[in-house]
Parts: C-alpha cells; structure tokens; sequence
C-alpha cells in the first residue's frame, strides 16, 4: 500500500519517525519534518532512480526507525536500516525511505553515486534553500495550533483505526481458537472413530480366531471318535479272531482226542479179529 492515495490525488497524513510531528508534502511522493528535518521518500519517487536503491548492504544492528506510512493504517512496521556511501538509510520495502537531517544531500551530491540522475535530477529541484528552510520554521512556529489540532485529529483517527484492527485481531484471534478447538473435536472424534474400528477389527478377529479355535476342536472330536471307532473295530476284530483261534484249538483237540479213540477202537477190533481166526 502506498504512503499516497495516488489515484485519488488526495495525500495522506504521516508523522515523522523522529519526533511525531506532522509531516509536510513537498512535492507528491516527497515529504518533510518541519522540526527535525527529516525526508521521506516514497516508492513511487524512488521509481525514478530506474533500479533498486538503496542496495547497500542492510546494518540490522540499526532497525530501530518506525514506517510512517504503515503508521497510516495502525500498522507499527519497523524499516530496515541500510547503507549507501557511509550513510544510514532506513527503508520500508513496501512504501519508502526514511532520510535524516543532511543525508539526502550527502547521497545526492556523493560523486560515487552515478546511477541516481534522474532520482537526482528530481529531488536536486526540491531541496530546500536556506531562505526556504527559515520561511518553513517560521511558518511551522505560527501553525503550531493548527498543526496541534489536525495531529490530534489523525492521532484519535489513528487509535481508532488500532482498536479496530485490536477488535479484528480478537476475533481473528477467538475464530482462530474456535477452529482450532473444532478441529481438536474432531480429532477427537476421528480417534474414538479409530478406536472404535480397530475395537471392531479386534472383536472380528476374535470371533474368527474363537470359529477357528471351535472348528478345530469340532474336526479333533470328529478325528478321535474315527479313532476311537476304529480302535473299537480292530478290537472287535482282534476278539472274533481271537475266538475263532480258541474255537480252532478246540476242534483240534477233538479231532486229536477222537482220533486217538479211533485208533484205539481200531486196534481193539484188530485185536479181536486177530483171535477169531485163531
């Protein structure tokens, strides 16, 4: 955003980094501290130098100067501090340069800078002379009321615009908190969710394991009652032979008694035979 409602060609009020004073427009895009004498120099001014400027390496151990610009929309945004030639240029990337007392003229007539001709050109016609620099002060001392009152106003439009951005940040801050605590909920939900599933998994599994553990016991009664009918038959079996072994003896010492007797009768009758022929 910048410093200047350009497209409306309305300028907008800042206070200087420095001393909170208002600043005046001097030129669009240019603007000054009437107490301190300080410069700023806004992007669209800068654009003239036709590069990027300052360049110069950044001096963080410096960062202490305040953008005025983003002071316009309750934004507190400190510039970083830079160097080009040996002078300390505090930048707002987004909107400018700040410039103290005497540092715009020691980078503008600095002969190492020769890149900056247009920039130069530009500004050279807008630096002060001393008769202008008195004419300002005294114009300053005699508007000092005036100043007070239009610094008053931006100040209360200022904290106004903060407690606005203070109630924003709040609810951004509480809607932040909501969504984060909704989104905890449903973490929460998804892992009840997840235990509950892997609870069902459990449970499937258990079912499946207890089938497996009745199924198998199911096949190991089946597979000893085979058994036990078997080991049944082979005793049966083993029992009919053995009586028909038992039954096989005892026709055999029958047959070995009767033959015995047989004999005898036959060696009786012989006997007799014999003596009849005698």
């Amino acid at each position: 955003m910048s410093a200047y409602r350009e497209h409306a060609g309305q300028h907008t009020v800042m206070f200087c980094p420095r001393d909170n004073e208002l600043l005046d427009q001097v030129d669009f895009g240019v603007d000054m501290c009437p107490r301190c004498e300080g410069f700023w120099i806004g992007n669209s001014v800068l654009e003239l130098s036709g590069h990027q400027w300052p360049a110069g390496p950044q001096a963080w151990w410096r960062n202490a100067v305040r953008c005025p610009a983003c002071a316009t929309t309750g934004v507190v945004m400190v510039m970083k501090a830079r160097t080009s030639n040996e002078v300390i240029i505090d930048q707002c990337f987004a909107h400018g340069v700040w410039l103290d007392r005497g540092e715009l003229s020691r980078v503008m007539r600095d002969p190492v800078v020769t890149d900056l001709a247009k920039l130069r050109e530009h500004l050279a016609a807008l630096e002060p002379s001393e008769a202008q620099l008195l004419e300002r002060r005294e114009r300053w001392h005699a508007e000092q009321e005036e100043r007070a009152r239009l610094a008053d106003i931006e100040r209360k439009r200022l904290e106004s615009e903060r407690a606005r951005r203070a109630i924003e940040e709040a609810k951004t801050v509480q809607q932040r908190a909501e969504e984060r605590r909704l989104a905890n909920d449903e973490k929460v939900k998804e892992a009840a969710r997840l235990a509950e599933a892997r609870r069902a998994v459990e449970r499937q599994a258990e079912e499946r394991r207890a089938d497996w553990q009745r199924t198998h016991a199911e096949i190991r009664i089946q597979e000893d009652r085979a058994a036990i009918a078997a080991a049944e038959k082979a005793r049966q079996r083993e029992a009919e032979a053995a009586d028909a072994a038992r039954q096989a003896r005892e026709r055999v010492h029958y047959l070995v008694g009767r033959t015995a007797s047989l004999r005898l009768e036959l060696s009786t009758n012989e006997a007799k035979l014999a003596q009849a022929q005698v």
